[in-house]
């Protein structure tokens, strides 16, 4: 149910498994929250709502940067604004693009970042990766065989 409605940024997931049992089992644009985790011990089975609403802001790197991400890039924020990626391989690219501007490497080279987005060789660049889409060229851009993010 929750892969077939991809939410729009993060939705949180209360859950009795414990968080070493869900290792590489999540749902991308999920957080999945042990239960005993957020538990005010002292209130009995209550929900503390301050420690969850910490576990939910620390699903996005808040630092006072222009662009901050989701963990699995499922939300990429740019200058306040959100672009959300539902699919694995568009989260994929956007995920090398982000991790090479913070790195500090500004160009990667668009046949590389496709080819380990796990793309197939007839999707040549960015355009085609995003197609249906325009929103992504507001932070991205495509061009002599590179791409990169642009702030």
């Amino acid at each position: 149910m929750t892969q077939s409605r991809p939410p729009s940024g993060v939705r949180l997931i209360l859950t009795s498994t414990p968080a070493q049992r869900m290792s590489g089992s999540t749902i991308a644009g999920h957080l999945p929250v042990y239960i005993r985790d957020v538990v005010d011990h002292e209130m009995g089975l209550a929900v503390d709502s301050d420690i969850l609403a910490a576990r939910l802001d620390g699903s996005r790197h808040r630092d006072g940067n222009p662009l901050t991400h989701s963990e699995d890039y499922s939300v990429v924020t740019v200058h306040g604004k959100d672009y959300p990626f539902t699919g694995i391989k568009q989260r994929a690219l956007v995920g090398q693009l982000v991790e090479a501007f913070e790195a500090g490497s500004s160009n990667c080279l668009t046949a590389k970042v496709l080819e380990e987005a796990g793309y197939s060789t007839s999707v040549n660049t960015i355009a085609k990766a995003f197609s249906g889409r325009a929103d992504w060229r507001e932070f991205i851009e495509e061009g002599g065989g590179t791409c990169r993010i642009i702030i």
